[in-house]
């Protein structure tokens, strides 16, 4: 009875500093995290007061609340259980998309672009580009098209008159600024993934 009571004890205590060594590292995480955003980003907290950030290593998950005491005119706290509008949403429609079309042998992120695009519009110097390469962001297309202003009647929305097919002859003429890829989060890959959907579907992409 007596060696129970011990071994509950020292289990108690055992999982009490792991505890606090996993508060601990939340809290060093967090001062590091802090660090990052003060230094190496540009955000203005008068116009940003508070935002959310997500921290995923392997299994390890912590969402962090940054604010700089007033989130707004009501006094809405965020929080991280907070619910936010999602903006750039025919991004995460087009890859919905693509996981049936794979699930269906249409389409995978293996399949070369030029492969997935009508034959007449197929560009010879893009030969290596992989649809893997518009979902990892590395992506030999520009972040901007030159000529754009050419489609432009609303700087807030540049590709709304651009068409699908002004778009491919564009993607057939294009020759690449550099060997390697483009960090980019463009408009213009997805464009373009949009028509290769649409191309191996025989559905319109609405």
């Amino acid at each position: 009875m007596y060696f129970s009571k011990y071994y509950t004890l020292i289990l108690v205590c055992i999982l009490s500093i792991f505890h606090l060594s996993g508060q601990e590292d939340k809290t060093r995480l967090r001062k590091e995290v802090e660090k990052i955003i003060k230094y190496d980003t540009k955000l203005d907290y008068t116009l940003t007061p508070a935002f959310i950030l997500m921290v995923i290593d392997g299994e390890y998950q912590e969402a962090m609340v940054f604010s700089n005491g007033v989130m707004s005119a009501n006094d809405n706290v965020l929080n991280d259980q907070s619910i936010f509008e999602l903006g750039s949403i025919s991004k995460t429609i087009s890859i919905e998309i693509l996981k049936g079309l794979k699930k269906d042998g249409l389409l995978s992120e293996e399949d070369y672009v030029n492969n997935v695009l009508p034959e007449n519009y197929i560009n010879s110097r893009l030969k290596d580009f992989r649809i893997e390469d518009i979902l990892s962001l590395n992506s030999p297309l520009p972040n901007v098209i030159k000529g754009m202003g050419f489609y432009e009647s609303d700087a807030s929305n540049p590709y709304e008159h651009l068409k699908k097919d002004d778009l491919l002859k564009i993607y057939k003429s294009y020759i690449p600024e550099n060997k390697g890829a483009n960090v980019s989060y463009s408009d213009i890959d997805f464009a373009i993934l949009e028509i290769a959907m649409e191309h191996v579907s025989g559905l319109s992409f609405d």
